[in-house]
Formats: C-alpha cells, sequence, structure tokens
C-alpha cells in the first residue's frame, strides 16, 4: 500500500499528502519483548477500543489487531453475501 501511495505522488501532491498522513498517524513500529509480548500503544488501543482482548487477523501481508466485538460486527454480513463476492473476486 505504501508503495502505492508513493507512486500517487503521496509526498508532493497536497491532497494526497493529507491523506497519507492521515493514514500513517494510526500506524506504529511494534516489536516482540523477550516473553513473546507485542505493546500496543495506548493512542492506537483506544482509537482501536482495544481494552484486554484482541483478536489477531491475517490481512494479505500485514496483521490486524480488533476489538473481539468489533471485529464479529465488522465480518458478520460479509458471509451472506461471500460466494458472489468470491465469484466477481476471481
Amino acid at each position: 500500500m505504501l508503495d502505492r501511495l508513493e507512486r500517487r505522488r503521496a509526498r508532493v501532491d497536497r491532497d494526497q499528502r493529507r491523506h497519507f498522513l492521515r493514514l500513517m498517524r494510526h500506524t506504529a513500529e511494534a516489536t516482540v519483548d523477550a516473553q513473546g509480548r507485542i505493546s500496543v500503544p495506548e493512542r492506537l488501543a483506544e482509537y482501536a477500543g482495544i481494552e484486554k482482548e484482541i483478536v489477531f487477523v491475517g490481512a494479505g501481508d500485514v496483521i490486524e489487531m480488533w476489538n473481539p466485538e468489533s471485529y464479529r460486527k465488522y465480518v458478520a454480513g460479509a458471509e451472506e453475501d461471500f460466494d458472489g463476492w468470491l465469484a466477481d473476486f476471481l
């Protein structure tokens, strides 16, 4: 995604840059500590509604972290039209 944004002049085009910076403010570099834990910065946990539990979801070449209830609600409707979506996608 970053490559695509770079190609779209996100560094020089005023409108593209504004959207690029908005996207990037919701990112953070994560490291795994010696016990295998990942610390989520407080500002991102609050933005995502994450309290005690996190659902890790593989999404292509990234891993997304979700509040479990928010994730269930977000994907709930996808089951109804999944076959149609998949047929269009393929």
